[in-house]
């Protein structure tokens, strides 16, 4: 059987002089309970303004539910817990860390107007606080960045690199992984020198069974994003993109520049030969001449 505690409240004197107010609440959440199959261990009944959270009978039922001593919670209606939304979601999730379920006698309280503005305002609250959290991370990456540090996340796992962390020595910065390094080469030269396509490369690097840094299928976008990526001449970018439900690329005017965090493994020369050599590539493309 679960364990209830019964609360009850009116704002005035004359209510409680009357006794009509406190006395009917209590026995309607009593009936309640006797419904329910509850047993009522705990009631509690007071005089005081419902946009105060100090109330000395609710800071007692405060104190059994983070004892642990009761189960649910019973209220004539919502507003009797707390008028204030603000106080409502105090309560509540004081409720939910302790796995105390709160009921009412005339309302469900999720879908009361009180609850309503209630659960609006918790979730408006653990969007700023998700907000917070991203900015406190960002700041933490750019100040990472201005001290010529690669933050996390921030093109950290590039194939041709291994990356070394910003919590170790002499960390936030790469080092060449000279086995995949030696592919890096391979793919740009059999792009310049032999003028294969990106799906070329593709099917060539799958033939010969190179796996990729984290042992997926290669694929011609992934082959596409390293014969433009400046890292691999010793260019390190962060904060290049920005998500708004997709990833975007910010203006290069926005970029934030890295000195000294990667080295080169292929030569500038070779960089731009490919460059051109994709602009070839696209051009002859026979999706853009069946465009034509």
């Amino acid at each position: 059987m679960k364990n209830a505690g019964i609360y009850c409240r009116v704002s005035t004197d004359s209510q409680e002089r009357e006794g009509t107010s406190l006395q009917t609440q209590l026995e309607a959440c009593l009936k309640y309970c006797e419904n329910k199959k509850y047993e009522v261990s705990n009631r509690y009944s007071e005089t005081f303004s419902g946009l105060s959270l100090e109330r000395p009978e609710l800071d007692k039922l405060r104190e059994l539910v983070r004892a642990g001593a009761i189960d649910i919670i019973v209220c004539y209606s919502l507003d009797r817990l707390s008028r204030d939304p603000g106080h409502g979601v105090i309560i509540t999730q004081e409720l939910e860390k302790h796995n105390v379920k709160l009921e009412t006698v005339t309302e469900d309280v999720d879908n009361s107007e009180l609850g309503k503005l209630i659960s609006y305002i918790r979730g408006y609250a653990s969007k700023v606080e998700a907000q917070k959290i991203r900015e406190r991370s960002m700041r933490g990456k750019l100040a990472r960045a201005k001290e010529g540090r690669i933050p996390s996340g921030s093109g950290s796992t590039i194939y041709g690199y291994d990356y070394i962390r910003v919590t170790q020595k002499n960390g936030g910065r790469r080092v060449i992984n000279e086995t995949e390094a030696s592919w890096v080469r391979k793919v740009f030269e059999w792009l310049v020198n032999e003028g294969l396509s990106t799906s070329a490369i593709t099917y060539r690097l799958r033939t010969l069974n190179i796996p990729t840094k984290f042992g997926k299928i290669w694929n011609r976008m992934s082959i596409q994003a390293m014969l433009k990526n400046p890292s691999y001449i010793g260019k390190t970018y962060v904060f290049t993109t920005v998500k708004g439900g997709k990833k975007f690329t910010k203006p290069r005017a926005e970029w934030i520049e890295i000195p000294s965090v990667t080295p080169a493994i292929i030569t500038s020369e070779l960089f731009e030969a490919a460059q051109k050599q994709l602009q070839v590539n696209k051009d002859k493309s026979p999706r853009n001449a069946k465009y034509e």
